[in-house]
């Protein structure tokens, strides 16, 4: 006489359906939950005359587009592309040198982002 078991024939595929199923969930949840932010230079855009300065903030921004401070003690390294036209400090503060246009970069965490600055001598119109 055969013996009529469910494990083998429903429930031992139904338990694998279910396990790969639930972790391929929980992965969904924890992505679905996980807040996205990009990561910005407040303004991304600066004209200056020689001998100016301005400070540049960097700030996250969420899917709403709200505009958020970096978590405490986050760092970033600051960096000019062409330091005779303008330099930054380890603060996002800009001096402008001379005349030309220089990309500032804000790195954080190996995640760069740009802000473009445009020095002019004299007046700006």
């Amino acid at each position: 006489m055969r013996r009529n078991s469910l494990f083998p024939r429903i429930l031992l595929p139904l338990s694998v359906l279910l396990l790969f199923g639930c972790r391929d969930d929980a992965t969904g949840i924890e992505e679905e939950y996980k807040a996205e932010f990009e990561l910005i230079v407040v303004p991304e855009e600066v004209r200056l005359l020689s001998g100016q300065s301005f400070q540049l903030s960097v700030m996250l921004k969420d899917r709403q587009g709200r505009l958020l401070p970096l978590p405490p003690g986050d760092q970033v390294a600051w960096g000019s592309s062409d330091p005779d036209i303008a330099e930054v400090s380890d603060d996002g503060t800009v001096l402008a040198l001379a005349a030309g246009h220089v990309e500032i970069s804000a790195d954080r965490n190996g995640q760069c982002v740009w802000a473009t600055v445009q020095v002019r001598d004299g007046w700006l119109p």
